[in-house]
């Protein structure tokens, strides 16, 4: 298997380094999470693994942006 290098931290990372996260930047997360996981899910594909170091964080201009993996 080979994936693409992430220049990011994972949320897993990040709940570490700065404990517990603002409640906007959770819903944020969440929501990103959701739309990720409904797409796979209409293309037929489950994800059987979801935790917090599967889900990368990326900066994108002013913006988070995830990467669900």
């Amino acid at each position: 298997m080979a994936m693409e290098y992430l220049s990011g931290e994972s949320l897993y990372q990040r709940i570490a380094s700065r404990g517990p996260l603002r409640w906007t930047e959770t819903a944020s997360i969440v929501r990103q999470i959701a739309r990720g996981l409904r797409e796979a899910h209409a293309s037929g594909i489950i994800h059987r693994d979801l935790k917090p170091s599967n889900v990368m964080i990326l900066r994108t201009g002013e913006e988070l942006s995830l990467i669900h993996i």
